[in-house]
């Protein structure tokens, strides 16, 4: 194989490794801050705003009720879980950015 064909072999090989990572939906790990209480962020790296409606929102970040039982009597009570505005968090965004979930708060 002459040196014009390897470099041929390569350049297919890059294009299809290339492909293959675009369409296998890989995720990023990134930082970004609480903007809005509906879950809206601003990814700290960029700047850029991502509205609610393309977050998601563990209820483990968010007030809820939830029953409980003590002495065999059934209650319910609030857990006061919303993220205040302004809250650093981890978020995953799936590749090509249509999704991004929030999974853990820092500090």
């Amino acid at each position: 194989m002459g040196a014009c064909d390897m470099a041929s072999l390569y350049d297919a090989i890059k294009k299809a490794v290339a492909a293959y990572m675009d369409n296998a939906g890989l995720s990023d790990l990134l930082y970004a801050t609480l903007i809005d209480k509906s879950g809206g962020i601003r990814i700290e790296k960029t700047g850029v705003v991502i509205p609610a409606s393309m977050v998601d929102l563990p209820d483990q970040y968010t007030d809820r009720q939830v029953e409980i039982t003590i002495d065999d009597v059934k209650k319910t009570i609030t857990l006061h879980d919303q993220l205040p505005v302004g809250s650093r968090v981890v978020v995953i965004k799936k590749q090509g950015g249509q999704r991004y979930a929030i999974v853990g708060r820092l500090p």
